[in-house]
């Protein structure tokens, strides 16, 4: 009886190491991934529209920056991509769907997603009103290229919001969380209404 016993705890708690690293490394590759986005958006939109990389030297500074924020998004997205493949594989086991830790990455992903969308956005209202309220435009923060980069970044985070929304939906038990996974929503709720 106690060797039985002694072997289910074994295989819940390598089943929550294991939870714990996929979704961990997940969210961390995410994250990395959504920042080397914006730098790389950011450098491009500054060289193709804002003409950038005319003063000395900024080629050589262009080219390092789009190297290494290109490197970045390269390996992360994979890492991303591999790691989330093998949790979404493993929905078959209802107590997979129901998992706390499941709903911490979901909610916290689309955390960071609506974080990128709320800063990237402000950025871009407030270049806007600046030039709407008079403003010179040499002197905005939005032209001649960062508005491409701001927007490009504000419409991904969003479209990232949306789908984590929709795993949420799909998981079947969306807004109606118990346990530990109710009280992660609850948490995600209260934060965002607090930065809100």
């Amino acid at each position: 009886m106690s060797q039985s016993s002694n072997s289910v705890s074994a295989g819940l708690s390598l089943t929550a190491i294991r939870r714990f690293y996929f979704y961990a490394v997940a969210l961390i590759s995410l994250i990395a991934g959504l920042g080397a986005m914006d730098g790389l958006l950011a450098v491009l939109s500054e060289i193709w529209v804002g003409g950038g990389g005319t003063a000395v030297g900024a080629t050589d500074y262009w080219r390092n920056v789009v190297a290494r924020n290109g490197g970045l998004l390269l390996v992360a997205t994979p890492v991303f991509l591999l790691h989330w493949g093998y949790i979404q594989r493993r929905l078959t086991e209802e107590a997979e769907r129901r998992a706390a830790l499941r709903k911490l990455y979901l909610y916290g992903a689309a955390g960071v997603a609506i974080g990128f969308a709320a800063v990237r956005g402000y950025d871009l209202l407030a270049g806007a009103g600046f030039l709407a309220f008079g403003g010179a435009p040499q002197r905005s923060a939005i032209l001649p290229g960062d508005w491409l980069h701001l927007a490009l970044m504000s419409a991904t985070a969003l479209a990232l919001n949306a789908y984590w929304q929709h795993i949420l939906r799909a998981d079947g038990d969306y807004g109606r969380e118990t346990t530990r996974a109710g009280t992660v929503r609850r948490l995600f709720q209260t934060i965002l209404g607090l930065i809100g």
